[in-house]
């Protein structure tokens, strides 16, 4: 999870003391999270939720959404049917492609109602499913994947069952239900094996990949994204190409490898320059954004966001339009500009709300919740939390209700209830378990070990906060290892164990400064510059302190931590202020004798 430093200052107003607490999770389209939270950035090309839509049996434009997985859709026979279901097929195919899928699934019903044969209706089903897929009726979904199933093996069509197949493994992926998605991807790759499809193969392996991402098994996705690109490098799918870049990109984003993710994300865009798609150069764009923002760098994020909504609007993409507003609020409220983040989820909401997308939503309603919390309005924040939490409960999204009951837990301990936040933190992990995601359980074990902090239970929290760094080392995650090793030297900061602290302060450092988390470095300068006054080292201590107000400037960062060196800084001058250097004095020559 990233989560910002908060200054806390004991009564005595004397120390400063730089800690990471456990963050309201701010949530993207599609579990996402932005910056703030367990962070999903979207896949090569944003639709709505969830698929790349790749036409078999007829030709169409490929149509990438923003997870990264792909739905294979199964179209033989409909673009050459007769007029009564071909043009109400063209119709709802062009729909989709807009992101109104709504009014697609009316013109897809409308050639259903007049299909001549089970390979046009097995089409249909898929086609269908996809747009509620898209738009969060993970049980309509379902049904309509299962009828094209059903339909292609009693036709023996093997060629239709594999869409299907992956149809179905996205439900389960988006219902975090991860051992059913790889069974099914893995169905669907074995039948793509079979008839020798090669495009149908690359895309169940990025979609494994995926799946392996979401488990918090980054070596295990990069490597069945690397298949994914050889494949679409073999066959020269361009489009393909840029998917996989981008999947490999969020890969190293997920392990805080910054440079490497930027690196994949700026190939895809080019690509995606190369090819005209408008849609995958928001989508890139969109992805540097988050780049930039988890460095810290917010102008150049916003920039980007904004780079990105413009293509947005320019296509009419009202989805795509949503997730940057989302994005753009998530920036807002790290510069403290709460109005303005505001404003921007409630754009978002409204989008989501016109587009019946159930799942964004929730996510909105979610982001809400932790702008009203940044502004100690917690009845507000809470009832934002409790009808975000009430929405995935309905979609069925196992990973939206835990990270909703996280939220809630931060706002019961803002309000002094830790017994409440300890239990909605152990309900939150006892998902995470069970849906198998290392991630979340690292951070609801993080969330947990502050509770124990905050009660004075310091062996209990020392606990907590090494399995969650365990956790985080395990699946790579080096933001995570930064967070739980600065708290960890604040667990031996209390203790007055100063060398423990400073060796754990010192290991988050070089981690924040190898990935490029600035603010990061800013707070761990400053708990150093902290131990160095406490050691009587004042030049050490003052110079620790400027290097970390001038990260927090150059950052633009704004709130209580900057603020908090800067007063600091100021009284360690009040005390003591610098020697002055001593003045040179040159020795007069001795009189030259007559």
């Amino acid at each position: 999870m990233t989560v910002p430093w908060l200054s806390w200052i004991p009564a005595a107003g004397r120390w400063l003391w730089q800690k990471i607490r456990g963050r309201p999770t701010v949530q993207a389209d599609r579990g996402g999270v932005a910056v703030g939270g367990d962070q999903h950035v979207r896949g090569s090309v944003v639709t709505g939720s969830g698929a790349v839509v790749v036409h078999r049996g007829g030709a169409g434009p490929t149509i990438v959404a923003q997870s990264g997985a792909t739905v294979n859709v199964y179209v033989d026979g409909l673009p050459q049917a007769t007029p009564e279901v071909r043009h109400p097929f063209e119709e709802g195919r062009r729909l989709q492609q807009a992101e109104q899928h709504e009014a697609a699934i009316g013109e897809l019903e409308k050639a259903f109602a007049n299909a001549q044969n089970d390979r046009q209706r097995c089409a249909l089903h898929t086609l269908i499913g996809n747009s509620l897929l898209l738009t969060s009726r993970f049980a309509q979904a379902e049904g309509r994947y299962r009828e094209a199933l059903d339909l292609a093996q009693r036709a023996k069509d093997r060629d239709g069952q594999a869409p299907a197949l992956a149809g179905l493994a996205l439900v389960y992926a988006r219902r975090d239900d991860l051992d059913k998605a790889e069974e099914y991807h893995r169905k669907a790759l074995a039948i793509e094996e079979e008839i020798g499809n090669r495009l149908g193969q690359a895309q169940d392996l990025g979609n494994l990949g995926i799946v392996y991402r979401q488990r918090g098994d980054l070596d295990k996705a990069e490597e069945y994204h690397r298949k994914a690109l050889t494949i679409f490098e073999d066959i020269g799918d361009r489009l393909g190409q840029a998917t996989d870049l981008v999947n490999l990109g969020l890969v190293h984003f997920e392990r805080g490898e910054l440079d490497k993710a930027e690196e994949h994300f700026k190939k895809a865009l080019a690509i995606h320059q190369e090819i005209g798609y408008r849609r995958g150069q928001a989508a890139a764009l969109g992805n540097l954004s988050r780049v930039y923002h988890r460095r810290g760098e917010l102008d150049k994020a916003e920039e980007h966001h904004r780079r990105a909504l413009a293509i947005h609007e320019e296509m009419s993409d009202r989805l795509g339009q949503a997730r940057e507003l989302s994005d753009l609020g998530h920036v807002c409220r790290d510069r403290g500009e709460l109005d303005k983040a505001e404003e921007h989820h409630k754009s978002a909401l409204a989008i989501h709300e016109e587009m019946s997308d159930r799942c964004g939503q929730a996510h909105d309603l979610g982001n809400l919740g932790v702008v009203y919390a940044d502004r100690r309005e917690p009845d507000k924040a809470e009832e934002y939390y409790e009808q975000a939490l009430a929405t995935f409960e309905e979609i069925g999204d196992r990973l939206g209700q835990a990270k909703t009951l996280s939220n809630l837990a931060l706002a019961y301990a803002r309000r002094g209830d830790l017994d409440k936040a300890e239990e909605h933190h152990k309900k939150a992990l006892a998902i995470h378990q069970e849906i198998g995601n290392k991630h979340g359980q690292a951070n609801a074990l993080f969330n947990l070990a502050n509770v124990y902090d905050d009660s004075g239970e310091l062996g209990s929290a020392e606990e907590h906060y090494r399995r969650a760094l365990i956790l985080h080392e395990d699946i790579g995650n080096k933001d995570g290892q930064v967070d739980a090793l600065v708290n960890l030297g604040n667990v031996y900061f209390q203790r007055a164990e100063l060398d423990k602290a400073e060796e754990h302060y010192k290991r988050a450092l070089a981690i924040a400064e190898e990935i490029g988390r600035r603010l990061v470095q800013a707070g761990a300068l400053a708990n150093l510059g902290v131990l160095a006054e406490l050691r009587g080292d004042v030049d050490r201590a003052r110079s620790l302190l400027k290097q970390a107000k001038a990260l927090y400037e150059a950052i633009g960062a704004g709130g209580e931590e900057p603020e908090t060196v800067r007063r600091a800084l100021q009284r360690l001058e009040a005390a003591s202020p610098p020697k002055p250097k001593p003045k040179r004095t040159r020795r007069k020559p001795p009189p030259k004798k007559p």
